[in-house]
């Protein structure tokens, strides 16, 4: 199914990567757009994942999660810096309307994630969801991105 939407989003003049990586000994694939912020050049190219999250049709008799996640580095490193990141992104998710932000502890960085189920096939409907997703999440960046940084 990956693959079918690789060819939508490349319909649309997306940048789209087919990806195979693993983790755990398995092996995923994934979709890596490139999201260019053309009208806001404060706000770096960022790439966004998509993803099946593995083995969740069992638990939920069929239905898919496609995931989709999409991160920055900000460059803070001090205690209080990172508290106040984790306090922003706290109040953002109060009000965002798809998606929420989330604070990488690892590498220090600041990500959107959202999950959408998919009932076994991939059609028109589904096409345009995902578009109107991908667009709603890179909305979300654009217009929070200067609390981050």
């Amino acid at each position: 199914m990956l693959d079918l939407l690789k060819k939508s989003l490349e319909k649309e003049y997306y940048q789209v990567t087919l990806n195979s990586v693993e983790l755990d000994g398995k092996i995923f694939n994934q979709l890596i757009v490139s999201i260019v912020f053309q009208d806001h050049p404060q706000i770096p190219n960022l790439e966004l994942y998509i993803m099946f999250l593995p083995d969740v049709e069992k638990e939920l008799n069929g239905v898919s999660l496609l995931q989709y996640y999409m991160g920055f580095t900000t460059g803070i490193v001090s205690e209080n810096e990172i508290t106040k990141l984790k306090n922003i992104t706290n109040e953002l998710n109060k009000s965002l309307a798809i998606g929420h932000f989330g604070f990488n502890e690892f590498d220090k960085s600041i990500f959107i994630k959202y999950n959408q189920t998919i009932i076994d096939k991939y059609d028109q409907a589904t096409e345009k969801i995902v578009i109107v997703i991908i667009n709603a999440l890179t909305f979300e960046i654009s217009s929070n991105f200067n609390q981050f940084v």
